[in-house]
């Protein structure tokens, strides 16, 4: 779950893992 915005720090909206608490599912966003 959280694991993803630990493995895309750099490929999520904001590049935090807290992030992760509100959006469980970060698809890798080239552009952001």
């Amino acid at each position: 779950m959280s694991e993803i915005g630990l493995a895309v720090p750099g490929r999520g909206p904001s590049a935090r893992p807290v992030q992760s608490l509100h959006h469980p599912f970060i698809p890798p966003t080239p552009h952001d």
